[in-house]
């Protein structure tokens, strides 16, 4: 939705209509409402067109000054979070790269192009807020996998440069350059075939979502669900209820006190530490199933009678 909005306040900005160039502070100014560094993203593209576009300034500047007026009441009133919810917790290279099991990220062929595209484009100079550009993204990558998607965006416009200029060069052996081609279109249609069949699969599946459910349907909504972080958000959303993960600001507080609760060796301590923070519900998936020890801590201790499972699926 923010590509979205954005692409079309840049249509509207280019045309030489000035109603229509006004117009677009519309979707420019609804852009702001999803989170602060989408905004920071977004102020930042006008101030790099505000160097360039002198014919434009006036409009322009007034765009940035409702853009930062907009993004402080935000802050302010509505408590907007700076970066994306993350649906997954995926390290960085393998948020990145889907060859490396991420949930939506780039193909291994498509970076290995994009790498070709950025050494033929470094000499512009007219590409040079792009390159920022990538490099911010990257640097966010690491608090956010959601950043990816516009990460995405710009590797795939390095990569088609890269392309094109293989298709434009003059190759001494017409053969090496058709097998080169093969070899690129086969590496990017395999690694794509892979990563649709890994995301057929991936969660939430039906069991998941049904659990998730039933929680919603036959809980209390005071009631506070245990989790890994990575559930988050999806008990938050399908099932209605505030996650573990989600009571306390302090992500460092709360992994500490995660893993102390699945490190529990005693029933009364695991009883103690899921009364201390108002824990009703613990919700365990398959997954988690495997990372957690197996032959102490939670998993061992759900078997005894102080807890009862109440849903499976």
């Amino acid at each position: 939705y923010f590509i979205l909005l954005l692409v079309l306040g840049f249509y509207l900005l280019t045309k030489e209509n000035k109603s229509l160039n006004y117009l677009s502070i519309i979707p420019l100014l609804a852009a702001v409402f999803f989170n602060g560094f989408y905004t920071l993203l977004l102020i930042s593209l006008f101030g790099f067109g505000f160097y360039y576009k002198k014919k434009q300034r006036p409009l322009i500047l007034l765009i940035i000054i409702l853009l930062v007026i907009l993004e402080i009441l935000n802050l302010s009133l509505f408590n907007q979070q700076f970066l994306p919810l993350s649906f997954n917790d995926q390290d960085f290279i393998t948020s990145l790269i889907s060859a490396f099991g991420s949930v939506g990220g780039v193909s291994l062929f498509i970076v290995l192009l994009a790498l070709i595209g950025l050494t033929i484009t470094w000499k512009e100079k007219n590409f040079l807020f792009l390159y920022l550009l990538l490099a911010t993204l990257l640097a966010a990558q690491f608090f956010s996998s959601q950043m990816v998607f516009f990460i995405s965006i710009i590797i795939t416009f390095f990569a088609t440069t890269s392309f094109i200029s293989f298709r434009t060069q003059i190759w001494k052996l017409p053969t090496i350059k058709q097998f080169t081609f093969l070899l690129l279109l086969l590496g990017i249609l395999f690694s794509t075939l892979t990563y649709l069949n890994r995301i057929s699969a991936n969660y939430p599946l039906a069991g998941h979502e049904e659990t998730l459910l039933w929680i919603s349907e036959n809980t209390p909504s005071s009631f506070i669900v245990f989790t890994s972080a990575e559930n988050e958000n999806y008990v938050n959303y399908f099932a209605e209820r505030p996650s573990f993960h989600s009571l306390y600001k302090n992500s460092s507080y709360t992994t500490e006190k995660y893993n102390t609760i699945i490190s529990a060796t005693q029933p009364e301590e695991l009883v103690y530490l899921l009364d201390v923070h108002q824990i009703s519900v613990i919700y365990l998936t398959p997954q988690m199933k495997q990372n957690l020890p197996q032959t102490y801590g939670l998993l061992t201790l759900l078997n005894t009678e102080n807890f009862k499972l109440v849903h499976s699926y």
